[in-house]
């Protein structure tokens, strides 16, 4: 009995029996049932272990409790691996209070993942939706961005290609910005003057003192306007501006920069200069009266362009037009007028000579160097051709008229005829208006000497 509690003690402990003592009393039956015992610890510690492959090949009530709990527990982990794969719909009937839990927890998961599903549809919903806005704030950005694209090049086009111009200066005077219209003008490149001129190194003497008048008040009071000032291109030539001026300043009220509008006035310089030349003109024959003529003469002096000048004047005009009456004369001045103007147009020098009435029947006429002679001999030729109508066929046949001279005395005058003074400025240089004139009397009353229509040049210098 004692070796038999020692086996049982063994087996309580989980010792391996590998063996019983041959005296032991129902020795077979004892080494049967640690074998049988020995089968069940084995499976029972595979399951605990997890191991659910195990198997049990032994018979008894013992032995298919077990099979049955093992059958249970593979069943509930393919119950669980099905719950793992998305199906909530298993549910565990064969394990007491284990199975309400697990069922429990099997509805819990499938109401999370409806709860879940719910709010992922929302999010995505939510997400399409964001997503639809950013595609319309990006498309509506993309249109903004292409508008102010078009509309920048649209100011920089009106800006650039302005039918004005537009330039802004520095403090100093130094032009920091300008327009295309403006560069075109003036013959420069952007290059040539950004940062490196002031613009009164672009304007006539005239101009910059006009300038410097102007500038402070721009820079104090903040604009300027209307002020004309005349621009030298980079071919030399001038070009009359109007302009017109804004200041802009900093946070602290310090000049930054100017605004300025300048505009091309040539056309309107050109038309107030024939109204004043029109307004000039002799009221007898509508020529250019003593403005034009010295506008002219000045202009070609100050330009250093030669030129020919001949002063002409009617022999014996006053007895003529005191015998004849004043209606003849003034047929005789306008007539000259004609003749004059006639053989201008008619000669290759057209588009650079020009005439005018200096009052009473003194003309003058201005032409290209060497070529008043020419044109003289022409209009003496014409005018001669005039003398029958001027002095009627009687006269005209006799080559006389009798009239009192101005000193009441009756005297016989020979018929009309012209006088031509020529001065040419290459043989006789002058540089100004009046020394000029009073050279080409001295000539004209030369040319008066001579009987008969004549023509006297100067061919001295002075």
């Amino acid at each position: 009995m004692s070796s038999l509690s020692d086996i049982l003690q063994k087996l309580a402990s989980g010792q391996i029996v590998a063996d019983l003592p041959a005296e032991c009393e129902c020795r077979e039956q004892l080494l049967n049932l640690i074998k049988y015992l020995n089968e069940l610890r084995h499976f029972v510690a595979a399951l605990s272990s997890g191991d659910l492959d195990a198997t049990l090949r032994l018979t008894g009530p013992l032995a298919g409790n077990l099979k049955g709990l093992h059958a249970n527990l593979r069943h509930l982990t393919w119950q669980t691996q099905q719950v793992a794969a998305g199906d909530f719909s298993q549910r565990v009937d064969f394990m007491g209070g284990f199975s309400d839990a697990f069922n429990s927890m099997v509805t819990s998961l499938a109401q999370d993942r409806e709860d879940l599903e719910k709010r992922v549809q929302e999010r995505t919903a939510d997400l399409h939706y964001a997503n639809e806005r950013l595609r319309r704030e990006l498309h509506e950005r993309q249109l903004a961005q292409e508008s102010l694209l078009r509309y920048s090049e649209e100011i920089h086009n009106l800006y650039n290609l302005a039918p004005c111009g537009y330039h802004s200066l520095d403090g100093d005077g130094i032009f920091i910005r300008i327009n295309d219209t403006e560069l075109q003008w003036l013959g420069y490149s952007r290059e040539e003057i950004i940062g490196k001129m002031k613009v009164s190194d672009l304007m006539t003497k005239k101009s910059v003192q006009n300038f410097l008048n102007n500038f402070p008040q721009l820079k104090e009071r903040g604009w300027v306007k209307d002020l004309e000032f005349e621009m030298v291109c980079k071919d030399g030539s001038i070009l009359p501006v109007l302009l017109s001026a804004t200041a802009v300043y900093d946070d602290d009220g310090n000049y930054v920069m100017s605004l300025s509008t300048i505009y091309d006035i040539t056309e309107r310089k050109k038309e107030e200069e024939r109204l004043m030349l029109a307004k000039a003109a002799n009221p007898l024959t509508g020529l250019p009266g003593n403005v034009s003529i010295q506008h002219v003469i000045n202009e070609k002096l100050s330009s250093g362009t030669p030129f020919d000048i001949a002063y002409i004047d009617i022999d014996n005009f006053k007895p003529y037009n005191d015998f004849y009456g004043f209606e003849k004369g003034d047929l005789v001045i306008n007539s000259l007028a004609k003749i004059i103007v006639s053989v201008i147009n008619l000669s290759d020098v057209k588009e650079s000579s020009f005439c005018g009435h200096i009052g009473g029947d003194d003309f003058i006429l201005i032409t290209n160097p060497y070529r008043a002679e020419q044109i003289a001999t022409e209009i003496i030729r014409e005018f001669d051709a005039h003398l029958e109508l001027f002095h009627g066929k009687h006269d005209f046949h006799d080559g006389f008229y009798s009239a009192v001279n101005r000193n009441g005395v009756e005297e016989t005058f020979h018929l009309l005829s012209l006088s031509f003074g020529i001065l040419n400025t290459l043989l006789t240089p002058n540089d100004s208006y009046a020394q000029l004139a009073s050279i080409a009397t001295d000539v004209k009353k030369s040319a008066k000497k001579i009987p008969g229509s004549s023509i006297f040049i100067n061919k001295r210098a002075r």
